[in-house]
């Protein structure tokens, strides 16, 4: 589908984070959903295409399209070969560009962009509010998700406007560093 995200599962590629979640919980046979009522099943489809459909663009933005961010972002193809590196980072980043222009996020300002990201990540902080995790003491898919859009923007450090929003939030730091600890032994590296 040439998008990420995919994995490889059992040899064939999958690609789209809603099917590798399903492939993944058939595939171990657990569902850490099977006791969400359908209100909360909602709230976690929801978030995930807030995450999936516009943080997700957001953060492409931060990461690959800012100036700043970008020349830190260098050494994510200082594996390939220096021949074809520059060639490979410049086509990257104008493919990204495109893509956030045609998906919408990209005809915006940064300033607005920022505005935007803000608001997601307060709608996610508003939701999570003082619980351990999503829907209660247990993590589910939801956290498995908001985690990884969290953690993109919290762990890899690049100092602008949204980043700083997500570090000044408490609640979502602590979740980060929560989930970090308990999956991941506290390694964000």
């Amino acid at each position: 589908k040439k998008k990420s995200p995919w994995v490889q599962i059992d040899g064939e590629v999958v690609g789209d984070s809603e099917l590798i979640i399903a492939r993944l919980k058939a595939r171990a046979g657990r569902d850490l959903d099977a006791g969400l009522t359908a209100e909360q099943r909602a709230i976690d489809l929801a978030v995930r295409r807030m995450l999936d459909e516009h943080y997700h663009q957001v953060w492409e933005h931060e990461l690959f399209i800012l100036d700043a961010a970008w020349e830190r972002g260098k050494e994510f193809f200082d594996q390939l070969p220096p021949v074809v590196r520059v060639l490979v980072r410049t086509m990257v980043r104008g493919q990204l560009r495109a893509q956030l222009h045609a998906r919408g996020v990209g005809r915006h300002s940064h300033d607005d962009i920022v505005r935007m990201g803000v608001a997601d990540l307060d709608a996610v902080d508003a939701l999570l509010g003082d619980k351990p995790y999503f829907f209660g003491d247990a993590p589910t898919d939801l956290d498995a998700t908001v985690f990884a859009f969290l953690a993109v923007t919290y762990y890899i450090p690049s100092p602008s406007p949204v980043w700083e929003h997500l570090r000044a939030r408490p609640r979502l730091t602590g979740y980060c560093d929560r989930v970090l600890a308990r999956y991941f032994q506290g390694d964000a590296g």
